[in-house]
């Protein structure tokens, strides 16, 4: 509201500041519009804290693995893209020539080829829609899955695999990014 000063060489209008943290899950209202919020701090997802694999020679090499689930927690959308997968360390000459894939419905992104390289190059995976559109609230969470594919490589010798069988520990890291209503 406004108030009309007439007759008077002085007026005290009150003035409130608010400190919070922001929450990308529940904006208030108008921060969709705010510059000041950067894009990054819309992000706010649920990813798996680890992600494995298996193959064995009853599988004939083929790799697999549980479904995993990405859950977007904003109100506003997120691009989902795979940014890097590489091995943690010296890798187990056994899997040399493994193919492995990260499959979603909305794409198939190959992590590591036959040739023994690494995706390195940011690659979509998925978009996840946010919990407002058009201004109004969903009071849904969109999420989406994914797992892992594959197969070891064609010169692959399981008489050469240990009793306790060997394990590769690999980083994959995500990107997000914002995609405003």
């Amino acid at each position: 509201g406004a108030q009309t000063i007439q007759g008077q060489e002085s007026a005290t209008v009150p003035v409130t500041g608010t400190i919070k943290e922001f929450d990308p899950e529940n904006p208030e209202e108008g921060e969709e519009e705010n510059p000041e919020i950067p894009d990054e701090q819309w992000i706010k997802v649920d990813i798996p804290s680890s992600v494995s694999f298996a193959a064995s020679e009853a599988s004939k090499g083929s790799v697999n693995s549980a479904t995993y689930t990405i859950k977007n927690r904003s109100a506003e959308g997120v691009k989902v893209s795979i940014e890097n997968f590489a091995s943690r360390g010296t890798e187990h000459n056994l899997f040399s020539g493994t193919v492995l894939n990260l499959v979603s419905d909305d794409a198939t992104v190959n992590l590591r080829t036959a040739e023994d390289s690494f995706i390195n190059t940011r690659t979509e995976l998925m978009s996840l829609l946010g919990s407002i559109i058009n201004g109004q609230p969903t009071e849904k969470q969109e999420e989406k899955t994914f797992k892992l594919t594959g197969k070891l490589g064609t010169d692959f010798d399981f008489t050469q695999v240990p009793q306790q069988g060997i394990d590769q520990t690999y980083d994959l890291m995500f990107h997000f990014e914002r995609v405003a209503d």
